[in-house]
């Protein structure tokens, strides 16, 4: 049997890794221009048609914007996460993962780092905690809004953490779930009574789970996961077997 023979990159390609490798050093910084096409086609010393497809590889990846015309070539977007959020929620979706266990996977992050918050924080921490509460608690009449912030101050925890990877990776899982919560909002409009309920619940909770991360206390790791097992789970209705759904 004759060992497997590796497929030659094509040049679009290793154009596309040479641009692509620039931008996550950060040597082409979010906004810059790169030069136009011709410039670049004899920098690389290849074609058009060549050039067009390497920008299109990296235009898929986020990190481009085409535009056609003009004096400038294509502008450079830093890596969103957004973007690998979708690509997440759809190999998910693929997979026909229940979207009870992308919860889960986000209330596994969020208590763990409440405690780790407890332990380690400073008076800044629990400042920046205290402005989040106060964003959900002026955006109460909201029900998209109280959502999207209710989960920010989940995020901030995670952040607050001090763990980079956690905080993208709950961010990441966030925005997975962001499609679910704009049907959960509309659930709310439509029950005003339910809506108010709710978000008293979480309001009263975060209160609660700030004067435990301010007091050091470490039991805010199990508080806060029986809260969000409540609030976002059962309370909002979530319907634990049903597969992630984007598109």
């Amino acid at each position: 049997m004759k060992t497997p023979t590796r497929r030659p990159q094509k040049m679009a390609e290793h154009i596309a890794e040479q641009l692509r490798g620039q931008i996550v050093r950060r040597e082409l910084a979010d906004g810059d221009y790169l030069p136009l096409e011709p410039e670049l086609c004899e920098f690389f010393q290849t074609s058009r048609p060549t050039m067009r497809e390497a920008f299109r590889i990296l235009e898929a990846e986020g990190l481009l914007t085409i535009r056609r015309g003009g004096r400038y070539g294509p502008q450079v977007c830093a890596p969103d996460p957004t973007v690998t959020a979708r690509s997440l929620g759809l190999l998910l979706q693929y997979q026909d993962v229940d979207l009870g266990h992308v919860y889960d996977a986000f209330l596994d992050l969020v208590p763990t780092g409440a405690r780790r918050v407890a332990e380690h924080h400073t008076a800044d921490d629990v400042a920046r905690l205290r402005e989040q509460r106060s964003r959900c608690e002026a955006a109460v009449n909201d029900a998209a809004a109280f959502l999207d912030e209710s989960t920010e101050f989940s995020l901030l925890i995670v952040e607050l953490s001090g763990n980079p990877v956690l905080a993208l990776l709950s961010r990441l899982l966030a925005d997975v779930l962001r499609a679910h919560r704009l049907a959960m909002s509309a659930y709310f409009e439509a029950k005003p009574g339910v809506r108010v309920k709710r978000a008293n619940g979480v309001l009263e909770s975060t209160a609660t789970v700030i004067d435990m991360i301010e007091a050091g206390d470490p039991t805010v790791e199990e508080f806060l996961r029986e809260s969000l097992d409540s609030i976002q789970r059962k309370a909002l209705r979530i319907p634990a077997r049903n597969p992630v759904q984007l598109v």
